[in-house]
């Protein structure tokens, strides 16, 4: 784990007879200053959201009777507290449908992802690379019953200028409901399906990790929606000489108004990625990075024929690491950022604006552009990372489950005054073909 100079780090060891300080007072010390730190968070999200609320209800009744439509858009955006994105990536997510209709019925299913996405960096965070290739999930899907749903198949990754498959691996889920609740375990609805910021979840692992393997369970209402999920990616057996390796989560929204011209939600994210394990050999440090996100999103819809919508999305964003080594010696970092956004739906695609300012931030899986850690040298950091991206995403329908994606995003580091971009095309095909009806024994 990267080490950064703050003050809010702990670090103590049970062994550490040299201090005057009593080591449970100090743990209970350590303990309450990260309790104090969320608090004030806490605290100052909630008299945000006072706010927020009170001033978006002045500006609506002001609206009413002197206030023109794109100078409300303006005040709204700028009275946003910090933030929440969300790209528009529905072509990519996975939607494991339970169809009534289909019962008794075996479906086949094709998931294919072709990609080119070229990133032209040249900062010391994170190095440009080339993605280009195709990814195929040929399954066949099975309905026994109305709300249940099993499918199975296999994955297989193939890289262009590579004669041998990087990865193919056998896929398999269940997934059944019951009233508002699912479950799916095995291969679930995953990665950008999670909905979760950039910050969060690494847009390039929709090529580099396509598939999560686990539990996840869903929970849909007409104002409150939460996906909670867990991935266990790396597993270990008696004498393994590595860790086991869990990333969990959950990502929610609470809908305070649902118009068909205008919605307001709170959503809210966390995830923890877990290295550890009890019957493994080494003297590795046992880590967890937790990540949280909180903020408000505001959408306003059915403009005009060009401009279908305007949506600003924000969010505060946490960051905790921590770290105990084969001497019990725990660490605590804490890190924070906020990330604003305001998106243009238009008749030609979505024109996004954000803005990242951030201090001492981590993820386990997040972007790696928006850390304060070096991807290629872990010990290389930058203290503050502050960003402005424009993202220009377009995509075009070609046939019935065909469709092609274009995006092209610039963005300035005003900390290295660096101005880079990456480019990407993506052509996604997702037929589901009728079989036969499955005639069940009596």
């Amino acid at each position: 784990m990267a080490r950064f100079e703050l003050a809010t780090s702990c670090s103590q060891s049970r062994r550490d007879d040299r201090t005057t300080l009593h080591p449970e007072l100090f743990k209970i010390g350590c303990k309450l200053s990260v309790f104090i730190w969320y608090l004030q968070i806490f605290v100052s999200f909630f008299l945000a959201i006072v706010f927020y609320v009170t001033f978006v209800a002045i500006i609506i009744a002001v609206m009413k009777s002197t206030m023109r439509f794109w100078g409300f858009i303006v005040l709204l955006f700028l009275s946003l507290p910090n933030g929440f994105a969300q790209l528009n990536n529905e072509v990519f997510e996975d939607r494991f449908h339970l169809i009534p209709e289909r019962k008794d019925y075996l479906y086949f299913y094709l998931d294919n992802l072709n990609f080119s996405k070229n990133n032209e960096y040249f900062n010391k965070i994170v190095l440009g690379r080339t993605y280009f290739g195709y990814q195929l999930s040929p399954s066949l899907v099975y309905y026994p019953a109305e709300n249940v749903r099993v499918q199975a198949g296999f994955y297989a990754w193939k890289d262009f200028g590579n004669d041998e498959y990087s990865k193919v691996l056998p896929l398999f889920s269940i997934k059944f409901n019951k009233d508002s609740l699912s479950m799916t375990i095995g291969n679930y609805q995953s990665g950008l399906s999670h909905r979760l910021i950039e910050p969060l979840f690494e847009f390039e692992r929709l090529i580099t990790n396509r598939w999560e393997n686990g539990l996840q369970i869903q929970y849909h209402k007409k104002h409150f929606y939460a996906d909670i999920f867990g991935d266990w990616q790396v597993m270990i057996y008696d004498n393994s000489p590595f860790q086991e390796q869990v990333f969990a989560g959950i990502s929610a929204y609470y809908r305070i108004f649902d118009k068909p011209n205008f919605v307001l939600q709170i959503p809210l994210q966390f995830v923890i990625q877990h290295k550890g394990g009890q019957i493994n050999t080494g003297q590795q440090s046992l880590i967890n990075t937790i990540n949280q996100a909180v903020g408000l999103s505001v959408e306003v819809k059915n403009i005009s024929h060009f401009l279908k919508a305007v949506r600003s999305d924000n969010y505060w964003v946490g960051y905790q690491g921590v770290e105990i080594d084969s001497l019990e010696v725990q660490t605590d970092i804490l890190g924070s950022g906020m990330y604003l956004n305001l998106n243009f739906d238009t008749e030609m695609g979505n024109i996004m604006f954000s803005y990242w300012d951030a201090e001492n931030f981590n993820s386990a899986q997040g972007g790696y552009l928006y850390r304060s850690v070096s991807r290629q040298d872990s010990t290389y950091t930058e203290k503050r990372r502050q960003l402005l991206i424009l993202r220009t995403m377009s995509d075009f329908k070609i046939a019935e489950n065909l469709w092609l994606t274009l995006r092209f995003e610039p963005y300035y580091d005003f900390q290295n005054q660096l101005f880079e971009f990456s480019n990407a095309l993506y052509l996604t095909y997702k037929p589901s073909i009728k079989i036969a009806r499955i005639k069940k024994l009596e």
